[in-house]
């Protein structure tokens, strides 16, 4: 595995320097590519002969990854092979309508999750490409780790409006998990967190625009509705994760970043994550920061610390990711988020 730990920047507030609650939330984004997109993904730094992109080798070092960042919530890109339920991939086909119910993971992983501590909800693009390279589908999950969130009501996929004439949605989807925090008395702090992945390949822009739209329109709808959990007393936070496949100066990432209800900033200065993907590919580089962690601008989480980026020299490879050592072409992203203090009820220990 890379190294990697959790540091502070500059730019980032001091824990002394803000009257924040002692037990910060970490939140980790992750595309871990795709089984099937990664062993047909023509990555120049791996030999066709090499076993580094079957699911045998890489599903160890994700979970290190997992084990190593620790933490309490955790979004998913390109969760594929362990986490599509077999029903899943039998009716790959079939279209889910908008505001469907992720499905549970799939019980091969839970094992492994649950040697974690984590629990998690799943949906799957429809359609996958890894379909066609026969694998399961992949799609965006979203975990939580049990020793301090509970998943209050039931998550939700919302699929993203449909590209073209005639069909019933994109393939695309967001997922929305509430989750409780159980430092906390019951409804006393809740988070909503949204994971996605926005479609991908540079001349989309225009695609993952609408689709950062028709976000910031249901987290306006999320906004305005009181969570019938939520005591009277309680607060809420909402948290964005997800590949973008977009620059903080896309239109997608600018759409997102001027939404006001609530109001949403990126959790950590660009200077943190130079970068979040570095790939070759037939010899072009592509290295960019596209995957975000965006928080409410002032709201009740202020982020602490970050998930440091791994150094040109640790990745020990002049075409990037994946590597024998790290299973994916995105790094992980990682933040610190810590409430701000109020007369919040703890839950006794």
């Amino acid at each position: 595995m890379l190294r990697r730990a959790w540091s502070s920047l500059p730019s980032l507030p001091s824990p002394s320097s803000l009257l924040v609650d002692p037990a910060p939330l970490r939140i980790l984004t992750w595309n871990i590519l795709a089984d099937g997109l990664a062993q047909d993904g023509g990555f120049d730094g791996v030999a066709p002969d090499s076993d580094t992109l079957t699911w045998t080798h890489r599903l160890p070092l994700i979970c290190a990854e997992i084990a190593n960042a620790g933490a309490d919530v955790i979004c998913f890109q390109e969760a594929s092979r362990c986490f599509a339920p077999p029903e899943t991939e039998q009716n790959e086909g079939e279209g889910q309508d908008d505001g469907s119910s992720p499905t549970p993971l799939w019980r091969t992983l839970e094992p492994v999750i649950a040697a974690l501590g984590y629990d998690g909800c799943f949906a799957p693009k429809r359609p996958s490409p890894c379909v066609k390279l026969g694998a399961p589908p992949d799609g965006v999950a979203v975990l939580w780790k049990k020793s301090r969130c509970e998943l209050v009501g039931e998550p939700v996929a919302h699929y993203y409006p449909p590209e073209e004439d005639g069909k019933k949605h994109a393939s695309q989807c967001l997922v929305v998990a509430h989750l409780a925090d159980s430092l906390y008395g019951d409804g006393e702090r809740v988070v909503t967190v949204v994971a996605t992945h926005l479609k991908a390949k540079s001349d989309h822009s225009a695609i993952r625009a609408r689709q950062a739209r028709h976000m910031c329109e249901k987290i306006t709808e999320m906004h305005a509705h009181k969570l019938s959990w939520l005591s009277e007393s309680g607060e809420r936070a909402f948290v964005l994760c997800g590949d973008m496949n977009d620059t903080r100066e896309s239109e997608a990432l600018s759409t997102l970043l001027a939404h006001d209800a609530p109001p949403l900033a990126a959790a950590v200065d660009a200077e943190a994550y130079p970068w979040t993907t570095w790939k070759t590919r037939d010899g072009k580089t592509k290295k960019h920061a596209i995957d975000h962690v965006v928080v409410e601008r002032d709201g009740p989480l202020v982020p602490l610390r970050t998930w440091a980026l791994p150094t040109d020299v640790d990745v020990g490879c002049a075409t990037g990711l994946p590597t024998s050592a790290y299973p994916s072409d995105h790094v992980s992203v990682g933040v610190e988020l810590a409430w701000r203090s109020r007369p919040a009820k703890r839950r006794a220990v």
